[in-house]
């Protein structure tokens, strides 16, 4: 005889499963869902990034007019809060001006949140930023630091120099980023670019960035980053 067979299985009686094995199998399928679905979220977030900004515009400007405005506020403050962690991973407007924009939105500097939150939404709408510095910049700033980045965008002959993003992973504290992010962004007036830094400290918040930024055309990986991020 070349082969046994088994006995076959006794229709009445109830067939045996490996419960564990089933249970983890479940565990492993709802874990990958839940990863696409975290993935997908990244894509839509990403995709409605300046649409969320308009919309910000929209609300600060009824919150400017209104006499009251509590729930308009508790809207803008709800945009702003999902717009943050997106943010990190883009360089306009970048830390300075959304420090900017949520210091005059906590003092309830109605007018000065509408004309930044116009200003920034009007930027990433036409894409100016990337050949207007002065989009970077917001009323009462130094007109100094106003010059200075006018300056490093044109060239010798007074033409806009191309703008681009890259990736700086780093594991630096995260309160030194600002300090590091102005070192990255020191320029002499014969570079043929403009560059922004982008600053993450871990890998997720890496692939993170690479997948909603598409302006990043470059990375520059500093050694002893974490994995997960910490955001």
């Amino acid at each position: 005889m070349l082969f046994s067979a088994e006995p076959l299985a006794d229709p009445d009686r109830p067939l045996k499963t490996n419960n564990s094995r089933n249970d983890a199998a479940m565990a492993n399928a709802e874990n990958s869902l839940a990863s696409d679905k975290s993935f997908g979220d990244v894509f839509i977030a990403s995709e409605k990034r300046i649409d969320h900004w308009c919309q910000l515009h929209r609300i600060a400007s009824a919150w400017e007019k209104a006499e009251q405005g509590e729930s308009l506020r508790d809207q803008a403050s709800d945009i702003l809060s999902s717009l943050g962690p997106l943010e990190d991973l883009c360089g306009y407007p970048g830390p300075r001006l959304m420090a900017e924009l949520k210091e005059r939105f906590s003092s309830g500097d109605r007018r000065g949140f509408l004309r930044l939150a116009q200003g920034i939404a009007a930027a990433l709408l036409s894409g100016s930023y990337r050949e207007n510095r002065a989009a970077w910049t917001f009323e009462g700033e130094d007109d100094t630091q106003l010059a200075d980045y006018l300056s490093q965008s044109l060239d010798a002959g007074g033409q806009r120099k191309p703008y681009f993003e890259f990736l700086v992973v780093t594991p630096n504290e995260r309160a030194s980023w600002p300090r590091m992010g102005e070192l990255w962004r020191k320029q002499r007036h014969e570079d043929r670019f403009v560059e922004e830094p982008v600053l993450v400290g871990s890998l997720e918040d890496a692939v993170l960035a690479t997948i909603v930024n598409y302006n990043l055309q470059a990375v520059v990986i500093e050694d002893g980053f974490g994995v997960q991020s910490i955001s």
